[in-house]
């Protein structure tokens, strides 16, 4: 499965926009308010349809209201707020090697979305299939925002623990909350502990199990961590680093933390959606991820690395992201970029930090700190008052005095601004006195 083209009428901030879409990956890059976010909004209203029939109402993402673009009207000193209706998501794209299209659309203030019957229907079929024990190849579709903090619930007790050991193991299971997936650490841990407890009773680890684990080592193998466990006496989710070592998920930094849990979180939801593809699940299944400002939390040097690390742990998941790192950028061979700041068709892969700063993204990017260019500013000022005042000691001695003024005042200025930096304030006054001791010596 994968989207080729979504086409936006009246949604957030666009008018009448369409996107091209590529897979592996499309990086949708522009600045705050520029709508990356709600592309990725858009695409999940569109794949939303899809399931529909599959997954429970409350797991689903359809247009709504406050999707609806909003339109200012001054009316002398007041402001008119209106809604643009109609309002509609199309996409493009191909599912079960089938080329199809459809349209989720809101007519009016309070109606109910429609849908195209073609993307009903297919997910009609899907539920079918599911429901009569097929070995049909479910979609891996999910939409990582902002707010993935991924934060285990501590007040979990073990009593509470034991009393929640019946999951849900439906294939449907894999859809549970996959627009808000930030919510899934209670559940997935539930899952790691039930796990764990099985294999350690019959001696053997599940085939889930084994994709979870897997994923997250394969994922990570370039950085120091190498996979997640569960503790069954300590009741708690551990990161098990390359040297051995043992930590509470918990307790690592957020880009750590979020990273092993979201990739933890995509090999479940794969191995529940296709159990049928044992151990090869993270790598068999197809479908589209969605994630919001991918570098979130990442160090640089992680960040340089992220693209082609999920891609090699899920090779046939189309990833459509977003990101105001130039590290993704300049990391990105694979697929194509979205510029909502810039129409120009950029060459971005491999070029300079700088280039794709200054070229792809439109920032300005001096060479030196924005303190040192101040400091640079304030010292070319001092020196044009310490020529200006060799040339009034010769022909103006009234105004030279206004310029000593300006200069002891520029100088206590220069004390309060950068105190940290005596060499600075003692070259600035040795100049001085340079200058017109100089000046008294050739008289």
């Amino acid at each position: 499965m994968k989207i080729n083209r979504i086409i936006l009428e009246n949604f957030k901030c666009f008018e009448n926009e369409e996107f091209e879409l590529s897979a592996p990956y499309t990086l949708i890059i522009g600045a705050n308010g520029k709508g990356k976010t709600a592309i990725l909004d858009a695409i999940a209203v569109g794949i939303s349809a899809l399931l529909s029939e599959v997954s429970e109402p409350d797991s689903l993402r359809s247009l709504k209201d406050r999707d609806v673009r909003l339109k200012l009207y001054k009316k002398g000193r007041n402001i008119d707020i209106q809604p643009q209706y109609p309002a509609s998501v199309s996409c493009e794209g191909i599912f079960a090697e089938q080329e199809i299209n459809w349209t989720q659309s809101l007519a009016d203030t309070g109606n109910k979305p429609r849908t195209d019957k073609t993307i009903k229907t297919l997910s009609q079929n899907l539920n079918k299939m599911i429901s009569n024990g097929q070995n049909s190849l479910l979609p891996l579709i999910v939409y990582y925002g902002t707010d993935r903090l991924w934060i285990p619930n501590q007040n979990q007790t073990k009593e509470n623990q034991d009393e929640n050991n019946s999951v849900k193991e439906s294939r449907t299971k894999g859809y549970e909350n996959c627009f808000r997936p930030g919510s899934n650490i209670t559940w997935l841990t539930d899952w790691l502990r039930k796990e764990e407890k099985e294999a350690l009773e019959s001696g053997k680890r599940s085939d889930a199990l084994e994709v979870v684990t897997s994923a997250v080592a394969k994922c990570m193998e370039d950085e120091d961590w190498q996979t997640i466990t569960y503790d069954l006496n300590k009741s708690e989710v551990l990161a098990e680093a390359k040297d051995g070592r043992l930590l509470p998920l918990g307790v690592l930094s957020d880009g750590v933390r979020n990273m092993l849990a979201m990739v933890a979180d995509m090999a479940y939801r794969a191995a529940m959606l296709n159990p049928h593809l044992g151990k090869d699940a993270a790598k068999e299944t197809p479908g589209i991820v969605l994630i919001d400002e991918i570098d979130l939390h990442l160090h640089p040097s992680w960040q340089r690395g992220v693209v082609e690390a999920l891609h090699r742990t899920f090779p046939n998941i189309q990833f459509i992201a977003t990101t105001h790192s130039p590290f993704i950028i300049q990391s990105l061979r694979l697929g194509d970029l979205i510029n909502l700041d810039n129409e120009k068709n950029l060459q971005y892969y491999n070029r300079s930090i700088e280039d794709i700063v200054a070229l792809i993204m439109g920032i300005d990017v001096p060479h030196k700190g924005q303190r040192f260019l101040r400091m640079e500013a304030d010292a070319e000022k001092y020196s044009q008052l310490i020529e200006e005042a060799k040339n009034a000691k010769t022909f103006d001695p009234e105004k030279l005095r206004k310029i000593e003024d300006q200069l002891n005042e520029l100088e206590a200025q220069l004390k309060m601004r950068y105190s940290d930096d005596a060499a600075y304030h003692a070259f600035l006054r040795m100049n001085r006195r340079a200058a017109l001791s100089a000046q008294e010596v050739a008289k």
